[in-house]
This record gives structure tokens, C-alpha cells and sequence, in this order.
């Protein structure tokens, strides 16, 4: 093996260490840079500021919505996908390729319903939304740290 393979070998065995790690600590932001419509084609997203935020007792949404609504609210002026929610249930469970499958589901009434996110152990990830009232929309993109507190996040929006 040359010097180069294995400074790469070690780096990526680093990487993977911090992703499990931010994994199994439930901190953690899923970053989306390209969401993909049931209805439509793979866009590209221009800023980083579309996340799903992670916390132990709490999540927060800012992702953008393309797709069909079934039934919408009377008047709403933003996305579904902009939420908070600390009532909610979390289970993870490993891939047979490695990937760790999140399945939270979402007991607030409302939108959305269920999220599945997958992540591969270098930390890109495709995190899936399930609703009741519209189409499912899959957005890709990457795991990375939290900065910030709870709240604070949707504040600054």
C-alpha cells in the first residue's frame, strides 16, 4: 500500500468514527442539497440553509416542499417541511451494506408524518418524507455537526 492509500484509509476511518459518533449522540444536521420530487425532477439547492436539526429531545425542520398537496391549510404562505417538534419517536436500525435506517415518526397532527433518514458511513444521507396530506418528497445531502441551540435555528430564519 502507498503512503497516499493510507492516509486516505485513515481519513475515512476518522470520518466514519465522527459520523457514528454524532449518529449515537442524536446531535446532529442533515444538511440537503438537492431534493427530488415524486412528481418532478432532481433540484439542485443554491444555499445550505435547508437542514433538519437534530437534538435528544427535539427536532427542527427548514426544508423546502415541490410536490402535490392532497389538502392544505387555508391561507399558508410557507413550506410544511418548516417545523418544530419534541414529540416524536426515534428508531434506528443498521443496513445490511452499513448504512443506519432513522425512522421518526411525528406524533404532533399535521405535517409530515413520518421521516426516514439513511445514512452511509462516510455521512451522505437521503432522508425520505412521508405525509398524509401530500406527496412524498426524498432529499439528498449530508450529515454534519449541530451549531446552535434548539430553537435558536428557526429564529434566525
Amino acid at each position: 500500500m502507498t503512503i497516499s492509500g493510507s492516509i486516505s484509509a485513515q481519513i475515512k476511518s476518522e470520518k466514519q468514527a465522527r459520523i457514528q459518533s454524532l449518529l449515537e449522540s442524536k446531535n446532529f444536521t442533515f444538511v440537503a442539497e438537492s431534493p427530488n420530487p415524486m412528481s418532478g425532477r432532481n433540484i439542485r439547492l443554491t444555499s445550505s440553509n435547508y437542514q433538519l436539526r437534530f437534538y435528544k429531545h427535539s427536532l427542527e425542520s427548514f426544508l423546502p416542499y415541490f410536490g402535490r398537496a392532497f389538502r392544505a391549510q387555508y391561507g399558508a404562505s410557507q413550506s410544511p417541511l418548516i417545523f418544530y417538534s419534541s414529540d416524536f419517536t426515534y428508531e434506528a436500525k443498521t443496513s445490511r451494506k452499513g448504512s443506519l435506517i432513522l425512522t421518526i415518526k411525528i406524533n404532533n397532527p399535521g405535517d409530515p408524518d413520518v421521516l426516514i433518514l439513511s445514512v452511509s458511513p462516510l455521512g451522505y444521507g437521503a432522508l425520505q418524507v412521508n405525509s398524509i396530506d401530500r406527496q412524498p418528497i426524498t432529499f439528498y445531502g449530508f450529515i454534519e455537526s449541530n451549531t446552535g441551540n434548539a430553537k435558536n435555528f428557526l429564529q434566525k430564519l
